[in-house]
């Protein structure tokens, strides 16, 4: 795989940010990162923003290699893109993000990061949480459980192993 640390020396990585635990050791700390564009989420009607993920990560399996940049009003990037991003660390309805970005810079292009495979169910609720703002995949088949927030948020409740019991089906 291509370096895509081109564009500087001096910067923090996506996984020091994120950290080990539910919160990030470095809230309200300016940063500068390098990473991966994984996803672009930027019109007004999605997220405001995109994903950047360390294709090399850490190794450690309990620190999430990825993470979410808050760009509302766009910023122009592309998946695939290697950038150099600049902004204060924040905790937004329990994600870690950088916003209030000051500076952008694409490095160069032609990255894939490899999504990071996720087996459900998991042991422990919470478990999730190093998997945070990286591209990831599920080889499991998924049931829709639930859409009710689809058309407002753009959020659907998935469950593995079928459908869920609720203790109402069948009492008619």
């Amino acid at each position: 795989m291509l370096n895509p640390l081109v564009c500087g020396d001096v910067f923090t990585s996506t996984y020091v940010i994120q950290g080990i635990s539910t919160t990030s050791p470095l809230i309200n700390s300016v940063v500068t990162l390098e990473g991966v564009v994984t996803a672009d989420f930027q019109s007004s009607t999605q997220l405001d923003g995109f994903f950047v993920q360390d294709p090399s990560g850490d190794g450690n399996p309990l620190s999430s290699d990825g993470l979410f940049v808050y760009a509302p009003g766009g910023a122009n990037v592309n998946v695939g893109e290697a950038v150099r991003v600049q902004g204060t660390v924040a905790e937004v309805n329990g994600l870690t993000e950088i916003n209030t970005l000051t500076s952008l810079t694409v490095c160069s292009s032609g990255y894939v990061v490899t999504p990071t495979v996720i087996d459900l169910p998991v042991a422990v609720t919470g478990d999730q949480e190093r998997y945070e703002g990286m591209l990831v995949t599920i080889p499991e088949t998924l049931t829709a459980s639930q859409n009710y927030f689809q058309g407002r948020y753009g959020q659907v409740t998935l469950s593995a192993d079928g459908r869920l019991f609720h203790p109402n089906n069948g009492n008619g």
